[in-house]
Formats: structure tokens, sequence, C-alpha cells
């Protein structure tokens, strides 16, 4: 499913607080910190289920996979020059996959059935497999509009 950042710049970065994402079947509860951490929450329990050790750059969004058995956190840098890309999978006890990618990104969308992630970072918009090898598949650059620096 794809989905705009909602406030400032698209990201809500800029508000502070945790980052949440509610799985599809709404039974469990993805929230990265400020501060880097990630936790994964049992709903009907109210419990947390799995954590992760803090990572660097700050939480933006956290993203459910359309078949809830994935989920990514986008990370920024403070200065905004890259972002990072945490693909986690909930019985995994480390993000599965990890990409940092020069500039912000400003948006985020999931296959239909959630093998694939988009990343839409300034003028570029990169592709990822979220099962196997590569991790990237395919980097596109969107021409500038005419008359635009």
């Amino acid at each position: 499913m794809g989905s705009d950042f909602p406030g400032p710049g698209g990201l809500g970065v800029g508000r502070r607080g945790p980052r949440v994402g509610l799985a599809p079947d709404g039974r469990r509860l993805a929230i990265a910190s400020e501060g880097g951490a990630v936790e994964l929450w049992d709903v009907e329990r109210r419990e947390p289920a799995r954590s992760w050790s803090a990572t660097e750059g700050m939480a933006a969004a956290v993203r459910w996979s359309p078949d809830g058995q994935r989920f990514v956190v986008l990370r920024l840098e403070r200065d905004y020059s890259s972002s990072t890309l945490e693909l986690f999978e909930p019985e995994r006890d480390v993000p599965v996959r990890r990409r940092t990618i020069d500039g912000r990104v400003g948006a985020l969308a999931w296959s239909a059935d959630g093998t694939r992630l988009s990343a839409g970072a300034s003028r570029e918009t990169w592709s990822f497999c979220a099962d196997g090898e590569p991790l990237i598949l395919q980097r596109s650059r969107f021409a500038a509009a005419p008359g635009a620096g």
C-alpha cells in the first residue's frame, strides 16, 4: 500500500515522538522511537512481543507490507543528507535488510503482494526486492521538468 507522509515536507519530520505502524491484521504494532530502538507490540495482550536495538538516524516512518509478513522503518540523518530503510521480519533478531540512500526519502509504497518496496527520494525512485538478493533491483532518475533548474 502506498501512502504519502503527513506533515511538513511530507514526512512529519520536525514533530517529535515515535513513528508507529499497525499491521494489516490489526494484531501487531511496530513502534520506532526517536532514539532508534524498534519495538513490536502485541495489541491484544497490550505488551511488547519483541524489540530491536537502537540504530542511528531519526525514525520518520513505519510501514507494514500488505501481507503483514514484514515492515520497513525509514530513518533520516539529522541533516537530511541520507535516508536508511531497515526491513524487519517479526521473527528475526536483527533487521533482514538495511539500505542507505543519498537524499531524503519522501514516499514509500509496497507492491500489493508485499514483495517489492519503492522509495522516492528527491528526483530518484528506488525499487527493492523484499525477498532475496540483491536488495536493490533498479534505480531510475526522473527527468527535470522543462524550465526547472
